[in-house]
């Protein structure tokens, strides 16, 4: 599944970094990728507060601004799904997010669809897919987001303690 994905990324949607089955999910750990390819369809209208880095504050903050976008288009994604794909310890984790991305915008790109627009490289815009789910967000939904992250700052090891860790481990050794 991984050689599909690729070739779907790196060929078709063209992103700015090529993708490699042996990295992939290295390549999508920081959610910046995801970003990117959402942008490409148009679905990510926030991607410039992106940033590509290893730190676990951005990656926090790329997998925060993806959560709605992913709800929007019918994507289960939970604090632990984000923690699995940050740590990059469950590569079928993000093979499996990837791969729901893929057919969520593909369908909706598709004239039958879900999405009418013609923006993006599908034809998908977050224009046809919000009207469709409705425009206003509730209170669960902003409440849900509120309580994603925090779970996620809670579950996932912060970049400083890793660091940490490997500073004391030395010294425990000696």
């Amino acid at each position: 599944m991984s050689a599909i994905l690729c070739a779907w990324v790196n060929d078709e949607v063209g992103l700015s970094q090529h993708v490699d089955a042996d990295s992939f999910a290295e390549d999508f750990a920081d959610g910046y990728l995801f970003g990117e390819l959402l942008q490409k369809f148009r679905m990510q209208k926030d991607f410039n507060a992106f940033t590509r880095s290893t730190a676990f504050e951005h990656k926090a903050n790329n997998f925060t601004r993806l959560k709605e976008t992913f709800s929007l288009l019918g994507i289960p994604f939970t604090a632990q799904v984000a923690k699995e794909i940050m740590m990059g310890n469950k590569p079928s984790t993000t093979r499996h997010v990837m791969y729901q991305l893929k057919m969520a915008l593909e369908s909706a790109a598709k004239p039958g669809g879900k999405g009418k627009g013609r923006g993006g490289v599908g034809g998908v815009t977050a224009l046809s897919l919000a009207t469709v789910k409705g425009h206003a967000k509730s209170a669960f939904e902003t409440m849900d987001a509120h309580l994603f992250e925090e779970r996620l700052k809670h579950n996932a090891p912060r970049h400083m303690n890793k660091e940490y860790d490997h500073i004391l481990g030395r010294f425990q050794k000696e």
